[in-house]
Formats: C-alpha cells, structure tokens, sequence
C-alpha cells in the first residue's frame, strides 16, 4: 500500500476506525496522515468525511460514490482517478490535482478550490520526514502555491454551486450542464472547457477568459460579470464558414455525437477575423489563411498542413498538439504563443489515456515571424526556416532541431533548453 500504509490489513483498519469516529462509537478514530499514499486504490462508497488527508495520492483510484464531506484533502492528488457520484462538499481542495479525473455528477458545492500547494516550510511544520519532503519532490505535488487543476477532467453534471473558484485551472474540463449556480469565480482559466448547458445564474465572474469555450445554452442569468472575455462573435463571417463553425462547436461540445469536424482543406479564407475562435481538431490542411486574425484562438490538435498563414496573427494562440509540417508562416505574429504537448483523456475507465501528442512543425517556414514570448515545448522543430525571425525571449524547451540551430537561437536571444 505504498509507504503510509504497511499493508491492506492496515488500511482497512484505519478505515474501520474512522466509521466508529464519523458514527461517534467508541475505538472510533479519525483518520489523518499527511502525504498518504493511496494510488490504485479501490474504494467505492468509501465514507472519508472529516478525514485529514493533506498532500494524498489517489492517483488512479476507483472512488466512485465515495464521501469526502468537509474532509481536508490540500494539495491531495486525484490525476485520472474514479470519481464520479463523489462528494466533496464543503471539502478543502485547496491546490489539489484532478487532471484527467472522471467526475460526472460530483458534489463540489461549497468546496473551497482556492489555490495551495505544499512548501518545505508547511512540511517542517507538520513534522514530516525527510523521506516525506523527498517524495513531494518528486511527485506531482507542487512546492510551491499552485491552482486547483481541473485540466481535462470530466464534471459532466457536476455540483460546484456556491463554490469558490478562485484562480482554478479548467483548462479543456468537460462541464456540460454543470451547476455553477451562486459561485465566485476570479481569475479562473477556462481555456478549451465544455461549458454547454452550464448554470452560471446568480454567479460573481470577474477577470475571466472564456474565449474558446463552448457556452451554446449557458445559463448568465443575475450573474454579475466584469473584465469577463467571451467567445468571438462570428456574425460577421459568410453563412458557409459561420455554419461549418457552428457545427463544429456542437461536434465539440457533444464529443462528436452531435455536429461536424470543420474541414476547411483548400479553402481561400485569408484576412476574416477568427479571434479567439475554438479551433480544436479543425482541418485547414492546404487552405489560405494569409493576413487571418487568429489571436487567442484554440487550435490544439488542429491540421495545419502545408496551409498559407503568410502574415497571420496568431498572438496568444495555443496550438498545444498541432500537426503543421510545410506550413508558411513568413511574416507571421506568434507573440506569446504557445506550441507544447496536448493528450487526449479517456473518460472510459477500462481504458488509459492516450500519450502526450506533441506539435509537430517539421519543415516549416518562420521567415521573418514574430515569434517574440512564444513557447515551444517539445516541439519537432526539424528542418524549420527560422531566418530573420525574431525570436527575443521565445522558449525552446525540449525541442527537436539541430545543434547548429540551438546555438543560433541562443544567440539572438532564446531561450533554449534541452532535454
């Protein structure tokens, strides 16, 4: 059972006596450990209300319908586990991971989601080991504050009313009719997310970015929003691109029951406007998008073969997982893009997720691009024409590309890191 419980004779008997301690019976005691190890574990319709859990692993555990009521769950780790039906209500979450978790109808009303993360200091403090601090090294538990992660988990249905949503990382979360209902949301990140159906009546939003998100249905009703970012307005487009984009936003919300992937192979759309517009999975392979507007759009795994993006602006893009081998982007703007891995979760339990799919830019042509702030992360950057780029304060972190190029970038100003 990893280094907190010697063997499953233990747990069980821990867990024993936290039923005694939740029913009030003597012999009952709650359960607390800091930094429990808990991966794997199979534990449907468990009863861990009340429990002090700070630092957890749940990594992969099959917690279905259990109860985490007013437990203390800080910094815990849930990446891909079991979750769904499980109740968390007025839990703290706070910097706690749940990337790739299944948790459709979750109970998350009133959980604090502030963010939060173990440091040496608050480990010294609860007199953890050595041995401890060594493993919160080297998992995923961040050492210093971090958000409450979300990124690509399942809250299909999910409770989150009269939640504190406070700097919450939803990147590319599946929310479809989630109730959000009375929350404060600031400064959360909703990049990708599935908002279809969602209730939002009554909520505080401020400092939110919901450009690339699906809203079709959302529920805004007595919400108070200030500094909130909405999707781009499309209005504007000719009725063939404006449906092929509709139908793709329902083709993403619906995970494909519903809808069409937007295929835009050879079409001329140079210079329309498709700001902050979720490009998720497009095809634009051989198109024309010379002088497009792509700022803050959402182009993760999207087909950028050999396609025209000659003096595009895709500033503060994210084409996390794009395929664009012999793409030309002379002249382009890029600033503060973002180019790094992107992994398809599965929400089937009887399957794992997918590996990490990196973005793939062999052959193409950056001439003279601004590609100033913009990061790439294990990117295949073979072959690329980088002459006359700018490319001051741009990140290479693990990139595929020659010797020789490594060392020209650093000297006009990249950073280049490798693996």
């Amino acid at each position: 059972m990893g280094s907190s419980f010697k063997s499953t004779h233990d747990l069980v008997e821990a867990l024993r006596a936290h039923a005694r301690f939740l029913r009030s019976q003597g012999g009952g005691k709650r359960l607390q450990m800091q930094l429990a190890s808990l991966r794997g574990v199979g534990l449907p319709g468990v009863d861990l209300s009340e429990a002090i859990l700070p630092g957890a692993d749940f990594t992969e555990s099959v917690l279905r319908n259990a109860s985490f009521e007013r437990a203390d769950l800080y910094a815990a780790d849930f990446t891909e586990a079991d979750l769904r039906q499980v109740r968390f209500s007025r839990a703290d979450i706070r910097g706690a991971v749940f990337r790739g978790a299944a948790m459709s109808e979750a109970d998350l009303s009133g959980a604090d989601l502030r963010p939060g993360a173990y440091t040496d200091t608050s480990m010294k403090l609860v007199g953890a080991r050595k041995s401890m601090r060594h493993r919160a090294r080297a998992s995923r538990l961040r050492l210093n504050a971090g958000a409450t992660v979300f990124d690509a988990a399942d809250l299909e249905g999910a409770m989150l009313k009269e939640t504190d949503l406070c700097s919450t990382d939803l990147t590319n979360a599946n929310l479809v009719n989630a109730d959000l209902s009375g929350s404060r949301i600031s400064n959360a990140i909703f990049a990708n997310a599935n908002l279809a159906g969602a209730d939002f009546s009554g909520a505080y939003l401020e400092n939110i970015d919901l450009r690339g998100a699906i809203l079709a249905g959302a529920n805004f009703s007595n919400a108070r929003l200030i500094d909130v970012q909405i999707p781009a307005d499309t209005g504007a487009l000719d009725d063939e691109i404006r449906d092929k984009l509709d139908n793709h936003l329902l083709w993403l919300g619906s995970l494909g029951r519903q809808g069409e992937r937007a295929n835009f192979s050879k079409l001329d759309l140079s210079g329309l406007d498709l700001r902050g517009c979720n490009l998720t999975g497009a095809d634009f392979t051989e198109a024309r998008l010379s002088g497009t507007l792509l700022d803050d759009a959402v182009l993760d795994f999207t087909v950028l073969r050999n396609t025209d993006l000659c003096f595009a602006s895709l500033d503060r893009a994210r084409l996390d997982g794009v395929f664009m081998p012999g793409a030309v982007l002379r002249m382009a703007s890029l600033r503060d893009a973002h180019f790094g891995e992107a992994r398809l979760y599965r929400h089937d339990l009887r399957k794992k997720p997918g590996k990490p799919w990196p973005a793939q830019m062999a052959g193409a042509d950056l001439k003279n691009a601004d590609l100033c702030f913009t990061t790439f992360i294990g990117t295949d950057l073979s072959d690329v024409n980088f002459i006359g780029a700018k490319v001051d304060a741009a990140t290479f972190d693990g990139c595929r590309m020659g010797a020789d190029m490594k060392g020209a970038l650093r000297a006009r100003g990249a950073r280049v890191h490798t693996v």
